[in-house]
């Protein structure tokens, strides 16, 4: 079976996208290793958007990546950016955010040495940004996708290996 995206992006008209038998396959046996992220900003045709709900670019990431929304603040006008980011830098980023939360991730990281943030900005200064590892995780601002991980994460319900919730 041929689980890999013919095309790299795809437009939905609304978040409640529906899905195909063969993306429910793919998923049931594992085949289908990238994640589906919303995309917005950056490189995306869409570019960034003002309103989360607004963004309806979804994209393949890469085996090694994960999904990533960053809020940014432009002179008191608020942007949003959605998009696939490292998995390793999302891993570092992730946890120290939740360790900064008082979170017990049981993980030492202070052994490990990354520069910059998640994501290269050029003009912007982000306010938030988070990554998660779920397909299509990223769909909300940046705050609402992160207190949803905490919540996860503090009834152990959260795996930082992959940065997906435990259902």
């Amino acid at each position: 079976m041929n689980c890999t995206s013919s095309t790299s992006e795809a437009t939905s008209s609304t978040k409640q996208n529906t899905i195909s038998l063969h993306d429910v396959l793919c998923h049931i046996t594992g085949h289908n290793r990238s994640n589906q992220c919303y995309h917005c900003g950056g490189d995306s045709r869409q570019g960034a958007v003002h309103d989360p709900r607004m963004c309806r670019t979804i994209k393949s990431c890469a085996n090694d990546e994960v999904c990533i929304v960053t809020t940014l603040d432009t002179a008191g006008i608020f942007s949003y950016e959605f998009g696939c980011g490292n998995l390793l830098q999302c891993q570092i980023h992730t946890i120290t955010s939740l360790q900064a939360e008082n979170i017990n991730t049981g993980i030492d990281i202070s052994q490990l040495f990354i520069t910059g943030g998640v994501v290269g900005r050029k003009r912007q200064q982000p306010i938030c940004d988070f990554c998660c590892g779920d397909s299509l995780c990223n769909d909300d601002q940046c705050d609402v996708v992160k207190t949803r991980i905490i919540k996860f994460a503090n009834a152990t319900r959260f795996n930082y290996s992959t940065l997906k919730l435990i259902i």
